[in-house]
């Protein structure tokens, strides 16, 4: 090896070991934080626990960050033609002066690292590649405008080609030291509507979608976290060959799901045959689920018998039969799915059963009242107008019978892959889906309205729990943040902010919000009763 490459190795290495000693301190912090949280659920009051959960949730957080894994925390350093240096890593750090330290490669003062040519220098003399093993430097890569580096020592050949001639493994490697011109402008576009990334094989483009994702986390973690990306891959071999590139970017709140993995409670990995996968694939399949989810359930009585006033009533299965028709009929009218549409069916039945009477000296209001009351009534209309999940409606279309919308062969192929219950094809998944839409959700049930919120605060006692961050004021103990869901303060400013210091205390509890994952979009008004 070269005495200069040894040099500049040697230099790297002093401030990737400063890093770490970095790491390691925040992390000695993080864990003393959440020491310092159970010691005050132990030795305070009851709003301790609440204390406790939010320190113990913020020291999780930063040692999940830190502890994210990674092929190198510090992969890349930027030299500027006014002297100033930059180094580029997975995360962002500050020394204890709070000052940069490490810049994370999602941040707009990494964008040159990855946009910077010799066309377009974006002030940048040198672009620095820093392979690391574990911790320790092993070679250095320096590319872009050698011509105007002055007295920078410029090394090695180009980052990518070397990037690509290492083999691939069982797991995608992430792209972050490597990322092209033309990739981070995908990465870093606008979250204003549809991004669309065409490429041949081979290209990145997953890669490039996967990164989309972790930089849109760092920029808006208040819209796109809490499970609000979803990475939907071709199969479970794809998504787990996937999986490894987010954690080690230091994100672990993305959902990655097959497409046989799209609907909840089912996995399914295989695929149905061609003629198969064409009929449900195909537009008469609308018109399969459409007839299918107002069929009767096979396992529906086909008897309604009761006694009246003396009167024994029946309704045979022609008759039901009928008013399944009606209520369909009145249903699609006024736009109820099946499961919503049980009120409708009890009114058909009860009007149904009332044409039985022998209505001379009785009422129908008190006849629909005393027989819609009955609890035989109540048990016949829960096994003749149930509420249907997908996948029971789905497994009927194994009786040919119930498909006349297709032709007879048709029909006989589609129900010769539901023979095996409960052994769905990556090609049900979409009609599933499909499935829970039409049937729709049952309707909620009629509660007391609520009171308003002020005169609930007015007729209660005792702190309360709030849908939203708060700022108060007290009269005695100063300013204190409220998150959402927290009755007791998640933050308390002391003695070092004035009552009457509305900026500065905004300006404070908008670095705490900030802290937390969150950004402070407006202020309103308010007063507490």
């Amino acid at each position: 090896m070269s005495d200069a490459r040894s040099l500049e190795i040697a230099d790297e290495q002093r401030f990737v070991d400063r890093v770490y000693e970095r790491v390691e301190s925040m992390r000695a912090q993080s864990r003393e934080l959440a020491r310092e949280a159970h010691g005050r659920a132990a030795a305070g009051p009851a709003s301790g626990l609440v204390e406790r959960d939010a320190m113990v949730h913020q020291a999780a957080g930063q040692l999940r960050a830190l502890d994210a894994e990674a092929e190198g925390l510090v992969f890349g350093r930027l030299d500027y033609d006014d002297g100033e240096a930059y180094h580029i890593g997975r995360l962002g750090l500050r020394d204890d002066d709070r000052e940069p330290l490490l810049i994370d490669w999602r941040a707009p003062a990494a964008a040159a690292f990855y946009r910077a040519t010799t066309g377009e220098p974006m002030g940048v003399v040198r672009r620095r590649v820093i392979m690391c093993r574990g911790q320790q430097v092993v070679d250095l890569d320096d590319v872009l405008t050698p011509d105007r580096a002055g007295e920078l020592r410029v090394l090695g050949e180009g980052a990518l080609l070397a990037a690509l001639r290492r083999s691939r493994g069982p797991a995608m490697r992430d792209i972050v030291t490597t990322i092209q011109s033309e990739q981070d402008q995908a990465i870093r576009a606008p979250a204003r509507g549809v991004t669309l990334i065409a490429g041949g094989p081979g290209t990145g483009k997953t890669q490039v979608a996967l990164h989309r994702a972790a930089y849109l986390l760092y920029t808006d973690r208040g819209r796109f976290a809490d499970g609000r990306i979803l990475v939907v891959g071709p199969s479970t071999v794809f998504t787990t060959y996937i999986s490894r590139v987010l954690p080690a970017l230091g994100e672990d709140s993305v959902h990655l799901r097959s497409l046989g993995e799209l609907v909840d409670g089912v996995a399914a990995t295989h695929r149905d045959a061609g003629p198969v996968a064409a009929i449900k694939g195909g537009e008469h399949m609308c018109d399969v689920l459409t007839d299918l989810i107002w069929q009767t359930p096979p396992t529906a009585p086909d008897r309604l018998r009761l006694v009246y006033a003396g009167q024994v009533l029946t309704l045979p299965e022609p008759e039901l039969a009928a008013v399944r028709s009606q209520v369909r009929a009145r249903a699609q009218t006024t736009a109820t799915p099946p499961n919503a549409a049980r009120p409708i069916a009890t009114a058909m039945l009860l009007s149904a059963l009332w044409s039985k009477v022998d209505g001379e000296g009785l009422e129908s209001e008190l006849f629909v009242e005393e027989v819609g009351d009955r609890p035989e009534f109540g048990r016949f209309l829960a096994s003749w107008w149930p509420r249907l999940t997908p996948t029971q409606v789905l497994s009927w279309l194994a009786d040919p019978a119930r498909v006349p919308v297709l032709s007879a062969e048709a029909a006989k192929t589609l129900a010769a892959s539901y023979q095996r219950p409960a052994d769905w094809s990556v090609d049900d998944v979409p009609v599933l889906d499909e499935l829970a839409q039409l049937l729709g959700q049952p309707p909620a049930a009629t509660t007391v309205r609520a009171e308003p919120a002020a005169r609930l605060r007015e007729l209660t006692t005792g702190p309360q729990p709030i849908d939203t961050f708060a700022l108060s004021c007290g009269l005695y103990d100063g300013w204190n943040l409220y998150a959402p869901g927290h009755p007791t303060p998640i933050a308390i400013a002391g003695p070092t902010i004035d009552n009457d210091a509305v900026a500065a205390a905004q300006r404070w509890a908008e670095f705490v919000i900030l802290r937390k994952g969150h950004r402070v979009v407006g202020w309103v008004d308010g007063y507490d009763p």
